[in-house]
């Protein structure tokens, strides 16, 4: 109400600046009245514009604001740690009746082949990886607006607290897929990243998060062995472009955004290799 206000307020000034204007001169000579005119319907253009902008401006201001209200706060440790403890216990018979009933396994399956090579591989992740990333996906967290992903942020506000916890607790307890689609040889260079990191752009290595073999480290930093290589690549683009941003304390988007393509590639495949 108050833009539509400001807009009817400016609209209303402009149109009576410009009757004014068009009402003033009327006794000077004729020689001259054709140019007080002209100019008056030039400041009343001028006036218009002046308008139109300030009215475009408002539209704008408007829908910055509402994006930054809707924008999530970024996780902290300690915001994270509190998100997780108030999470009740899970159950891992009922988180497989919850995967049947959400049709999760249509997508993530729990045994056999990869359902896909962009799905990510749920089983054996950590439970508290599994459930911050629910977590992520109901309060808007993970901004991926690509492809089957989208599914995941209106299933992720269809379940309940328990449902998020049942669900992490069953694929936790999975046995790790095998991925066998990566042939690719892997440089010196790539394993070096995976092991010392390259702290000359600001790269710490894989390991220190990841695991040595890339089974993952603590509660909440995910087992990257035996990932499909498309997933592991379009994930660490998305870091590096910032268009995922559910990692605590910036720290993925740090690190990848010193990552070539290249390397990208690379580390995809290291890890793809891992698992088979």
């Amino acid at each position: 109400m108050k833009t539509q206000f400001k807009t009817f307020s400016m609209s209303a000034l402009t149109a009576g600046l410009a009757l004014a204007l068009a009402g003033c001169g009327q006794s000077d000579a004729p020689s001259s009245a054709n140019d007080k005119m002209t100019t008056q319907s030039e400041s009343a253009a001028q006036l218009s514009a002046t308008s139109h902008d300030d009215t475009l401006d408002l539209t704008r201001i408007s829908a910055v604001a509402q994006t930054l209200q809707d924008r999530p706060t970024p996780w902290t440790d300690a915001r994270l740690r509190d998100a997780l403890t108030a999470l009740p216990e899970g159950d891992e018979i009922r988180g497989e009746r919850v995967a049947n009933q959400f049709l999760c396994i249509a997508c993530h399956s729990v045994e056999g082949e990869f359902r896909s090579h962009t799905y990510v591989n749920l089983n054996a992740q950590p439970e508290n990886y599994l459930r911050k990333v629910l977590l992520d996906y109901r309060h808007n967290h993970r901004a991926e607006p690509y492809g089957q992903a989208k599914i995941m942020h209106y299933l992720s506000k269809e379940l309940t607290d328990q449902h998020i916890s049942d669900l992490a607790r069953y694929y936790a307890a999975q046995q790790p897929l095998v991925n066998t689609t990566s042939t690719v040889s892997i440089e010196s260079s790539t394993e070096q990243l995976v092991t010392t990191g390259d702290m000359s752009r600001m790269i710490i290595s894989c390991a220190a998060c990841h695991g040595a073999q890339g089974e993952g480290n603590g509660d909440t930093f995910p087992a990257l062995a035996g990932q499909a290589v498309d997933y592991t690549i379009r994930t660490l683009k998305a870091y590096r472009d910032g268009s995922r941003n559910n990692d605590v304390n910036a720290a993925m988007r740090n690190v990848a955004q010193n990552l070539t393509d290249d390397e990208i590639e690379q580390l995809a495949h290291y890890y793809a290799q891992i698992g088979q």
